[in-house]
C-alpha cells in the first residue's frame, strides 16, 4: 500500500448539451441546432453565445477542425511551452503552426479574437490539413484596414466562403469576433471539407451488443504499465488508449513514479517519453501521453445510462496477467463510483471498465478484500478532467509528492510470537504515524495510549514503539511516515519478518515460573502445573488453561477463597487474557485441585461447574479427582469478564 485511499465526493453527472449564457440568434439557431447535435464539440463550446470569443476557446476550434478533416489526433511538442497557458488545444495548434503566439513567450489565452484573426487560423488550419484555397481578388471597401500580415487569409477566406463581410462590402477587420459567429464559421468548414457526416438526419443504426470474444478482441487498447519509483520499488498497473497516444489509468498506479514502461498486449514494451497531461487525486485518475500513435484507441461512452444489473466486462492485468478479461454486472450506482462483481485485483487497477457494445464506461479502482466488492471511477468524470498539462516524469512526481523527508532505517524486531518493536532513525518531523501490515494487503494503524496514531520522537531517540496482540505465525511489516508543518513524507517500509508460532509447552512452562506461588496477604497457594489444550467446536478455538492447585494448598485455598475471592479471581481473569494476546485465540482459565488416589478422596462436596469430578479406573484401580473451584474468562474490552465458581 503506498498511499491511504481518499473518498471524495462529486455528483456523477450523465454528459449532456446545454445552452445557457444567451440564446443564439434567430440567423443562427437552426446551424447551431445542427452543430450540437454532431456531438463534435465539448458542451462548454455552447455556454456564452453572444459573449466575444477568446483566443483560447477559438484555437479549440480551429484544433478540433484539423483533426476532424485529417483524422489524427495532434501531439503536442514537449519543447513547446507558453508562460499565462498550458492549455492543450493551445500548444496542439502552436505545435502544427496554427499559431506562435503573440510574442514573448505568451499566448494571451483570454484575449478577444478579431475577424481578421479568425481568417487568418482557420486558413492555417485548412491549409495544414492538405485543403488548397484560391485568393480572391475583389477587395473590401474597407481593405486598407486589414493587417497586411492577414490580407492573403481574409481573401482566401472571403473566395472560399469562410468568412463574409458585415455589409456594404465591409469586412471589419479589427472587430471581435462573437462566440455565435466563430461557431457558425467552424460548422461551414467542418460540412464543406470533412470526410465524415454529421448530424441527427442521418439514418439511425442500432448498436450491436458485441459477443464476449469480440469484446475480448478489443484487449489491444490495453496496456500493463511497469513503474519504477525513486524509492526503489516495481509497481505493475494498467491503463487503456482513450485517444490516440493517450492512456488512461488510476494515479495511485504512477504515483512517486520515476519511469514508465507500457507494455502491449503483443509483448512489445514503450520504453521512450511519457508525459503526464492530467491528473486528479482525489478521483485517483491520471491521464499519460506518449509519442506512439499507432494503437487504436477504445470508445468512450459519451453519455453514461447506467442500470443496476447491467453486464459489464472488465479488462486488465491482475497480478501482472496482462490484459484479462472478466464479466459481471454493475451490483450498485453510488454518488461518486460505480460497483461491480467483475473482480478487481491488485495489478487491475486502471483498466477499462466495458458496457455489452465494447464502450469504455468507467477505470477499475480499488476493491474491498474478502467481500467481492469492487469499484470503478464513472468515465465521464476521467473525461471532464483537466488534461492540459505536459509534465514530465520528474516534474509530475515532484509536485503530487510531498518534500518531507521520509524516515530512515526503519526497523522490527520480534519480542514474542506475538508481538514487535519498532524503531527508526529521528529526523526533523513534527511527528510520525506507523501502521502495522499483515497477510500482505492489509493495514492498520499503531495507535499511542491515546487512541491516535501519533508518535513523538523527544531528543533522544526513543527505544521503539512495542505493538503486542499480533497472531502468531504471520508475516509482518511496518510502515512509518513522517508530518512536518502539516506535509506527510513518503512511507518508510521495514524488512518483512515472520513470526514464529506459539509453543504451549514453553507457555505452560513460562506460567508456572510466574505464577506458581500465589501470595494472599501473609499466606500463599501453590499452583502444581498449569495445563494449556486447544479446542475446537464450529470452527471456532479455545484456549483453555488449567491451574492444578498442589496437595498442600488444598485446605489453604478452600479457607482462603471466601476472604480473597475478588484478587483470585481477578489474577485467573490477568492471566487468561495475557494467553489470549499471545495466542491471538480467545482464552479462559478454571482452577482445579487434581489427584490420582488409591482411596477415595472425601471432604469435596457438591459442584456447580462440574458434576462428574470423580471416577473411578477400575484398569488402574485408582480414582481420578477433577474439582474445579472457578472458573474465568479474559478480560473483555470493557473490562469485565465472565466468572463461575464451584459453590
Amino acid at each position: 500500500m503506498r498511499k491511504v485511499i481518499h473518498v471524495f465526493l462529486i455528483l456523477l453527472l450523465a454528459s449532456s448539451v446545454t445552452f445557457a449564457a444567451g440564446s443564439p440568434s434567430n440567423w443562427s439557431k437552426e446551424s447551431l441546432d445542427s452543430l450540437s447535435s454532431y456531438q463534435v464539440l465539448r458542451d462548454s463550446a455552447f455556454d456564452n453565445y453572444q459573449g466575444d470569443i477568446t483566443r483560447e476557446r477559438f484555437v479549440y476550434l480551429s484544433v478540433k477542425l484539423y483533426e476532424e478533416i485529417t483524422g489524427t489526433q495532434i501531439v503536442v511538442n514537449p519543447e513547446i511551452k507558453f508562460t499565462d497557458t498550458t492549455d492543450e488545444n493551445s500548444l496542439k495548434a502552436a505545435t502544427i503552426g496554427i499559431t506562435t503566439g503573440v510574442g514573448d513567450n505568451r499566448f494571451d489565452p483570454s484575449g478577444s479574437l478579431t475577424r481578421e484573426q479568425l481568417a487568418v487560423f482557420m486558413v492555417r488550419t485548412l491549409e495544414l490539413a492538405g485543403i488548397e484555397l484560391a485568393e480572391g481578388t475583389v477587395l473590401f471597401e474597407d481593405h486598407a484596414q486589414i493587417s497586411s500580415w492577414a490580407r492573403s487569409a481574409v481573401y482566401k477566406a472571403k473566395n472560399n466562403g469562410i468568412l463574409s463581410g458585415v455589409g456594404d462590402n465591409r469586412i471589419a477587420p479589427g472587430s471581435p469576433t462573437s462566440e455565435e459567429q466563430s461557431l457558425v464559421v467552424f460548422k461551414r468548414i467542418l460540412d464543406a471539407h470533412s470526410p465524415k457526416t454529421y448530424g441527427a438526419s442521418l439514418p439511425v443504426v442500432e448498436k450491436k451488443k458485441l459477443t464476449t470474444t469480440e469484446i475480448a478482441s478489443l484487449s489491444g487498447s490495453l496496456v500493463k504499465l511497469h513503474v519504477k519509483t525513486y524509492t526503489g520499488e516495481n509497481y505493475l498497473g494498467s491503463g487503456f488508449y482513450y485517444e490516440s497516444g493517450k492512456i488512461g489509468t488510476n494515479l495511485h498506479v504512477i504515483d512517486q513514479a520515476q519511469t514508465i514502461e507500457i507494455e502491449h498486449e503483443d509483448g512489445s514494451i514503450y520504453k521512450g517519453n511519457v508525459y503526464i497531461t492530467g491528473y486528479d487525486i482525489d478521483l485517483d485518475l491520471a491521464a499519460l501521453q506518449i509519442e506512439d500513435t499507432s494503437v487504436t484507441p477504445l470508445t468512450v461512452k459519451q453519455e453514461l445510462d447506467l442500470q443496476k444489473g447491467q453486464k459489464i466486462y472488465t479488462i486488465g492485468s491482475p497480478q501482472g496477467l496482462i490484459n484479462t478479461l472478466s464479466e459481471g454486472i454493475i451490483s450498485s450506482i453510488r454518488e461518486v463510483i460505480i460497483q461491480i462483481t467483475a473482480p478487481v485485483s491488485p495489478g487491475s487497477s486502471g483498466g477499462a471498465l466495458l458496457d455489452e457494445y465494447g464502450e469504455l464506461i468507467g477505470i477499475t479502482t480499488f476493491l474491498v478484500e474478502g467481500q467481492n466488492l469492487n469499484f470503478c471511477v464513472p468515465v465521464n468524470l476521467f473525461t471532464s478532467m483537466d488534461k492540459s498539462k505536459m509534465l514530465t516524469i520528474d516534474e509530475f512526481t515532484a509536485l503530487t509528492n510531498p518534500q518531507t523527508k521520509a524516515p530512515t532505517n526503519v526497523t522490527i524486531a520480534a519480542l514474542s510470537n506475538t508481538s514487535i518493536e519498532v524503531t527508526w532513525d529521528k529526523g526533523d518531523a513534527d511527528y510520525y504515524m506507523a501502521f502495522l501490515g499483515v497477510k500482505g494487503n492489509e493495514w492498520a494503524a499503531i495507535n499511542n495510549e491515546a487512541g491516535e496514531n501519533y508518535w513523538v520522537l523527544e531528543d533522544e531517540l526513543i527505544d521503539g514503539l512495542t505493538v503486542e496482540g499480533i497472531h502468531s505465525d504471520r508475516e509482518v511489516k511496518v510502515a512509518i511516515l513522517a508530518v512536518k508543518d502539516g506535509v506527510a513524507s513518503q512511507y518508510s517500509y521495514s524488512e518483512v519478518l515472520k513470526l514464529e508460532a506459539f509453543n504451549l509447552y514453553q507457555i505452560q512452562d513460562g506460567l508456572k515460573e510466574e505464577y506458581g506461588v500465589i501470595t494472599l496477604g501473609e499466606e500463599e497457594i501453590h499452583i502444581k502445573r498449569f495445563h494449556i489444550e486447544i479446542f475446537e467446536y464450529m470452527r471456532t478455538k479455545e484456549v483453555s488453561i488449567v491451574a492444578n492447585i498442589a496437595d498442600d494448598s488444598v485446605e489453604n485455598f478452600m479457607r482462603l477463597f471466601d476472604e480473597y475471592e475478588f484478587e483470585l479471581v481477578a489474577l485467573g481473569a490477568q492471566i487468561a487474557t495475557e494467553i489470549e494476546i499471545e495466542t491471538g485465540i480467545s482464552t479462559s482459565l478454571t482452577m482445579k485441585y487434581y489427584r490420582f488416589s488409591s482411596e477415595k478422596p472425601t471432604g469435596f462436596g457438591k459442584n456447580l461447574l462440574e458434576y462428574d469430578y470423580l471416577m473411578f479406573d477400575p484398569n488402574e484401580e485408582e480414582w481420578h479427582l477433577s474439582y474445579p473451584f472457578f472458573e474465568v474468562t479474559s478480560i473483555r474490552d470493557d473490562g469485565s469478564f465472565g466468572y463461575s465458581k464451584w459453590k
